[in-house]
This record gives C-alpha cells, sequence and structure tokens, in this order.
C-alpha cells in the first residue's frame, strides 16, 4: 500500500458492486479511486489524493463507507418500492396520455 494512499476493503456479500461503484465514483473529484477484485469475496477500494498536499485520514474511510450505506439503501428501496413508484407515476400522468 503506498503511504499517499488508503484501502479500504468492502466485502460483497454486503454491498452489491453497484453499490460499492457509486460510491466510489462520489469521491473521484478529489481522488484517483481503484477498484481491485479479490479472492476473498471482497473489493478493494484505493484512494488517492489528486492534489499532493491532501492528507488522507479516517475521515475519507469513515465517509466513503456513509456513502457505501447510503447508496446499498438506494438499491434495496428501489428494488422493493420501484414498481409502486412507476405505478404511481404512470397513474398521474395518464390523463396527459389519454390526449
Amino acid at each position: 500500500m503506498d503511504e499517499n494512499s488508503i484501502n479500504i476493503k468492502v466485502s460483497k456479500n454486503l454491498y452489491e458492486q453497484k453499490a460499492i461503484v457509486a460510491a466510489s465514483h462520489k469521491f473521484t473529484d478529489n481522488f484517483f479511486v481503484k477498484l481491485s477484485d479479490l479472492p476473498d469475496n471482497n473489493i478493494e477500494v484505493c484512494f488517492k489524493p489528486k492534489n499532493e498536499i491532501m492528507s488522507l485520514s479516517e475521515v475519507v474511510s469513515d465517509k466513503f463507507l456513509n456513502e457505501l450505506l447510503d447508496q446499498q439503501m438506494r438499491i434495496s428501496v428501489e428494488r422493493e418500492c420501484g414498481k409502486t413508484r412507476d405505478l404511481i407515476v404512470e397513474k398521474a400522468f395518464s390523463p396527459l396520455n389519454d390526449g
């Protein structure tokens, strides 16, 4: 591990790849982000600051883990409520579709 980077192992049993990628993408403004598939059913996320002056700390990993949880919740809610949302939207705009 590079001293200017921080690596976080994320379990694919807890988080879907879509959530891991979405959470990682939120950090690309300030970090180069590398995702690596590990043989133990984990994904390693490596953050390296784009600016040499920027310091790495546990705050980065804490923010990433919160974002990861948020993205996984979005996926879960979409899976559970997506069809209901689609029906509501369809019903709301049906008068417009009748022309």
